[in-house]
C-alpha cells in the first residue's frame, strides 16, 4: 500500500518483510527501541529478538521510504482473544510520525476484523520511551500501571485496546 503523508509530503510504503530487512534494523535500531530491546534480554545482540518476533507473529510488515526499510511491526497472536502488538524501527521513524499515527489506527481496527475473536490487543514499552507512550495513546490505547521486569528491575508501561471500539 503506497502512503502519502500529509504533515511531511513523505511518501513509504509497508509492505511485507524481505530478505535482509531485520539485519538492517536491528544494525540501525533507534535509541529507544534500543534501550527496550535491552533491558528485555540484557544484551545488545537484537537480531535474533527481531527474528524470534517475526518467527512468533501471525504476520509481520515492513514500512519502507527511500529504498530504506525504517520499521517492522507484527502481530502475534498469544491466545483466542488476546494479541500482542510489535514494532521496532530506525531513527527515520520520526519523519513520519503523524501517518504512522494514522496507519497505526487502520492496522488496529484491521486486526480486530481480520481476527474476531480478539478482543484485547497488548502492546508494552520502556518507561522512558515517551514518544511511543504517545504514539499508543493516539491509536486507541489505554496506559496501565508501570510494571518492573523481575529480573532487571527496568520498568515497562503496559497499554491494552480492548476493542475495536476504542480504535
Amino acid at each position: 500500500m503506497n502512503v502519502q503523508s500529509r504533515a511531511t509530503r513523505r511518501s513509504y510504503i509497508i509492505r511485507p518483510l524481505r530478505e535482509g530487512d531485520l539485519r538492517f534494523i536491528a544494525d540501525n535500531l533507534r535509541t529507544a527501541d534500543a534501550v527496550e530491546l535491552r533491558a528485555i534480554y540484557g544484551d545488545l545482540n537484537f537480531m535474533p529478538r527481531l527474528q524470534f518476533s517475526v518467527d512468533s507473529s501471525a504476520e509481520v510488515f515492513v514500512a519502507e521510504a527511500g529504498g530504506q526499510p525504517f520499521a517492522v511491526f507484527g502481530i502475534a497472536i498469544v491466545a483466542d482473544r488476546t494479541g500482542i502488538l510489535w514494532s521496532c524501527g530506525t531513527s527515520a521513524v520520526s519523519r513520519f510520525s503523524r501517518q504512522i499515527i494514522e496507519d497505526g489506527t487502520m492496522y488496529v481496527r484491521g486486526c480486530f476484523r481480520k481476527w474476531p475473536s480478539l478482543e484485547t490487543l497488548i502492546c508494552a514499552s520502556h518507561e522512558s520511551n515517551r514518544v511511543h507512550h504517545r504514539w499508543l495513546t493516539a491509536i486507541g490505547a489505554e496506559r496501565c500501571a508501570a510494571i518492573a521486569l523481575p529480573d532487571t528491575g527496568e520498568r515497562f508501561i503496559p497499554f491494552l485496546i480492548k476493542d475495536a471500539a476504542h480504535v
